[in-house]
């Protein structure tokens, strides 16, 4: 009986485990599609992006530039590139009283994730209206060096009256932009979200990475891992950013006398700066007065930023990305709009 009681036992067992085993991942699959259901239902469901996608190559002061003449999409909008490696239409010579607003800026203005009229510079077009031109200035990832670069570089042949400034808190990071220049020159074209040239392994591991993208639910545990691990820069760190600031807006200004235009610095909120109540932010004064330290103009766009995502009730963001919409957009260029009137009248008014 022994022997016949351990049989029986080795013979059961392997089939209760199993049983156990498929018990646990029916439970899981279930707990899984439970937490996607609510990650749709609360955050939104994740887009789907396209190929191609942006390409950029080494450049001598920027570290790198996008492709001229090239089009890509952000995420399903496609995206033109102009001659001048700028977002948007070409841009020919200037008409006669029209008036040109240049927007530098990183993605933000850019606008990763929306259609070339849902972008703030789109958007700050319609709301001056005729005769002003808003140019988009915006490259994914440029910090306030890069931007001032560009600045100098293409101020002469976009020939703007007001430039302005769209600061974001993550250009208080810096670059060694010889080095980038140096590593993408001995690259080649790079597609940016690869981080590698154009190829049938850097495609495969996109198109992996898509699968795992199309997850809500992974790609909320990914933000909030993300948020739980960042560091923010240290405070000799953000001193070392501001000095770099000064000395950026100061050439700025230095440029903008030299080439005739009005530079004016708005600071563009991060996403979750619009869940705090707290009206006051600590880089925002300080970038605000360094800007007016300066003698330039400056304003702040979280307020009503902050107003629209009470309004919404909900981050106006393209789901998990964290970049604006375009009501987002069209809400800054309405405020930046705003300023621009009544502090750069002058320069936008049509000829006489």
């Amino acid at each position: 009986m022994d022997e016949d009681h351990v049989r029986q036992r080795a013979a059961t067992e392997p089939r209760a485990r199993r049983r156990k085993l498929a018990a646990l991942g029916c439970g899981m699959l279930v707990a899984f599609a439970l937490g996607e259901v609510a990650a749709r239902a609360l955050y939104g469901a994740p887009l789907s992006e396209r190929l191609p996608l942006m390409t950029v190559r080494a450049h001598p002061t920027r570290g790198f530039e996008m492709v001229p003449s090239s089009e890509h999409f952000t995420y399903r909008e496609s995206v033109r590139i102009n001659a001048l490696g700028l977002r948007g239409a070409e841009l020919g010579p200037k008409a006669d009283g029209e008036r040109r607003v240049f927007v530098v800026g990183d993605s933000t203005t850019f606008g990763q994730g929306v259609a070339e009229d849902q972008t703030l510079p789109a958007w700050l077009e319609r709301e001056l209206g005729a005769p002003v031109r808003a140019i988009n200035g915006g490259v994914r990832s440029y910090d306030t060096a890069q931007e001032l670069a560009l600045l100098e570089e293409l101020a002469p042949r976009v020939e703007p009256d007001v430039v302005v400034l769209a600061w974001y808190f993550n250009d208080l990071e810096a670059y060694d932009l010889p080095a980038l220049a140096a590593r993408f020159e001995a690259s080649g074209p790079v597609v940016f979200d690869f981080g590698a040239p154009d190829g049938f392994v850097a495609r495969t591991k996109w198109h992996a990475k898509q699968l795992a993208r199309r997850s809500a639910l992974l790609m909320r545990l990914h933000d909030v891992w993300r948020e739980l691990v960042f560091e923010p820069p240290t405070a000799a760190e953000v001193e070392q950013a501001f000095a770099r600031l000064e000395r950026e807006l100061a050439r700025m200004k230095e440029l903008g006398a030299e080439l005739d235009f009005d530079v004016v610095v708005a600071v563009v909120p991060a996403a979750r700066a619009l869940r705090e109540s707290d009206a006051t932010d600590p880089r925002t004064t300080r970038v605000l007065a360094v800007a007016r330290d300066q003698g330039l103009a400056a304003l702040d766009l979280r307020p009503a930023m902050r107003a629209l995502a009470l309004e919404l009730g909900e981050a106006p963001i393209v789901p998990y990305d964290g970049h604006y919409d375009g009501r987002a957009n069209r809400a800054m260029a309405r405020e930046l709009a705003s300023h621009l009137r009544a502090h750069c009248a002058a320069r936008l008014a049509p000829a006489k």
